[in-house]
């Protein structure tokens, strides 16, 4: 049975951390990154993220879920959406334990050579047991060995999550805070006392200096730093930021998704389509193309 998600309020964020969890006998080492918790009560989010892999918790107590279209392209999916033509076949037969949570979210996809559309779809986020069931089904060459992977990246991620986080010791907040002040005191007393020599002493009587004839270029004011202009941003359709980054408009997508660039962020704008007036498509600017471009070489996308 599935179930869709209520909205994420999104809230200041705390502070992540990263872990290097000692792995077991059978276990590679792996690098395991706890994200920060947005929001609060049921609405909060984290994301922990384990080498290549994410997983992510809805709720203060959540079970770690694994994104649908990143099991599929783990598999070797071809065409990634296909794996939930899988999940919703298995859940309407009951073949997946529990509920599948179910969300909705908006995506891109290329209606035409050169032209992006928006369209509504519900992506699913499963549990361990469920991601395990799916992947034993899809066919795939690589399906045993994800399955393996999938195990040793949640435990990895369970371990990294039940580690205690050092916290400061409230004493030795207050001796800094306070270490602070007085160095920031006795530099104030310091300028105050300064100053006032400098009024106590009698002026310097003026020399009289001879007039003497500059050269015309040395007569001239000292010439003022100009000030900096400030560059206006370039922005560039999804067409062009996929030929930059030599990537395709789903990975565009996949990656602006995991940095978090979403309809309302600076970098990104809506703008009539050029081909097609009535429509609007998205433009990126030279700092999110930029961002796409490091993503994709960590991620060894970019060729």
């Amino acid at each position: 049975m599935a179930t869709k998600a209520k909205k994420i309020t999104e809230a200041p964020k705390a502070a992540g951390r990263v872990i290097d969890v000692e792995p077991s006998a059978t276990e590679p080492k792996m690098e395991v990154v706890i994200g920060a918790i947005v929001g609060k009560g049921n609405e909060a989010r984290q994301e922990i993220k384990v080498n290549d892999w994410t997983l992510t918790r809805y709720g203060e107590e959540g079970e770690m879920l694994f994104e649908d279209l990143l099991v599929a392209r783990k598999l070797g999916y071809e065409e990634p959406r296909m794996i939930r033509k899988l999940i919703k076949r298995m859940v309407s037969q009951g073949r997946l334990p529990g509920e599948v949570l179910q969300r909705s979210t908006v995506e891109r996809y290329e209606s035409k050579p050169g032209i992006w559309q928006e369209r509504a779809v519900e992506s699913y986020h499963l549990t361990r047991k469920q991601a395990l069931k799916v992947a034993t089904q899809s066919k795939t060459d690589k399906a045993d060995a994800i399955t393996n992977e999938m195990i040793d990246v949640y435990d990895a991620a369970q371990r990294g999550l039940l580690q205690p986080v050092a916290q400061a010791s409230p004493a030795n907040d207050d001796i800094k805070n306070l270490t602070s002040t007085v160095a920031q005191l006795a530099q104030v007393v310091s300028m105050f006392v300064a100053l006032q020599a400098n009024a106590a002493m009698p002026p310097t009587p003026a020399r009289p200096v001879a007039a003497v004839q500059l050269p015309q270029e040395e007569m001239r004011p000292e010439k003022q730093p100009a000030q900096q202009e400030l560059i206006p941003k370039k922005w560039y359709w999804l067409n062009d930021v996929t030929r930059m980054t030599r990537l395709s408009g789903e990975q565009v997508m996949d990656i602006c998704y995991s940095l978090r660039l979403y309809q309302n962020s600076p970098h990104l704008r809506r703008m009539e389509s050029p081909r097609n007036s009535a429509k609007k498509s998205w433009q990126y600017d030279d700092y999110a193309v930029d961002m796409i471009r490091e993503m994709a070489i960590r991620k060894g996308l970019y060729r």
